[in-house]
Order: C-alpha cells, then structure tokens, then sequence
C-alpha cells in the first residue's frame, strides 16, 4: 500500500498478545503532549480487520 490514510483511534482494536501496553497513566499523558508539540515521529501500521467509513 503506498498511501496513508487517516482512522479514528476508536475503528482500532486491540489483539491478543498485543506487543505495546498502554496504561492510562502519567506516561500516556506525556506522550500525547509530545505528539502534538512534535507530531508523530514514526508511522503506526495497522491491518484491516473491517471496513472503515472513511
């Protein structure tokens, strides 16, 4: 694929034996900030498990 597209967080679930924990914490509110001071530094991949309406 060779296009971006944007999705809404909530169109992307979680699997089992995900490999990133996220807990709701000081942390996360710290890497939000930092994504909107410094935008997102590398792309996150996700894979189509339904059809989103874009």
């Amino acid at each position: 694929m060779d296009k971006l597209i944007k999705i809404r967080i909530e169109d992307i679930d979680s699997f089992k034996n995900h490999p990133f924990l996220v807990n709701h914490d000081e942390s996360l509110k710290e890497l939000a900030k930092s994504i909107k001071e410094n935008g997102l530094l590398n792309p996150l991949i996700v894979r189509k498990k339904r059809k989103w309406s874009l």
